[in-house]
């Protein structure tokens, strides 16, 4: 198991690429939704039928999350910079620290 891994990790840039592109691939496949073909066996007194189902995965929104706010982060990212400007009216300015304790107690 440890020569696997070490295998794993001593393949050259090109092969991460490859991996990178299939993960990438899945997590589009997962969050647009899917169909995949699914074949069983019944018996019955008629001997064995094979059946195919046609079987649909539904979208995922945690795959479409993912996927949005990673290729997407000028509109889907959590954090959002916002830029401010303007004057602060602080009625306090220029009030030492001592007065204002002194306003607080005499309230």
């Amino acid at each position: 198991m440890e020569e696997e891994v070490s295998r794993h990790f001593r393949r050259p840039k090109k092969g991460k690429t490859v991996v990178d592109i299939q993960v990438e691939n899945a997590l589009l496949k997962r969050a647009l939704g899917y169909e995949y073909v699914e074949y069983s066996e019944e018996c019955s007194e008629d001997g064995i039928k094979k059946k195919k189902t046609v079987k649909h995965v539904i979208p995922d929104t945690t795959a479409q999350i993912f996927w949005l706010k990673n290729r997407r982060p000028d509109l889907w990212r959590d954090k959002r910079d916002l830029e401010m400007s303007g004057n602060i009216n602080n009625p306090f300015e220029g009030v030492s620290t001592a007065d204002i304790k002194k306003l607080i107690q005499n309230e």
